[in-house]
């Protein structure tokens, strides 16, 4: 088995840790559970990665191994948004 990372995933990897790095480099301050910053959410969706593991033909991205790059990168930071 081959666990080496494509270039596309590679690029949606440091994606993804440059997107924690910059928006959560402090811890932010927790949401009401029944509320998403909307500002922090059409981030996420600008950068695409609410496309990741859509089908192709909706414009979406990637799939299973995609969404779990995204989900370690995010993990790294206190991403309180629902990303899946």
């Amino acid at each position: 088995m081959d666990f080496e990372l494509t270039d596309e995933q590679r690029m949606i990897q440091d994606s993804a840790r440059r997107f924690v790095a910059k928006h959560y480099a402090e811890r932010p301050a927790p949401v009401a559970q029944d509320r998403v910053d909307a500002a922090r959410w059409k981030e996420l969706a600008d950068a695409g990665f609410l496309a990741i593991g859509q089908p192709a033909d909706e414009g979406g991205i990637g799939g299973p191994e995609e969404i779990a790059i995204v989900c370690e990168a995010f993990g790294r930071g206190p991403i309180l948004e629902p990303f899946i």
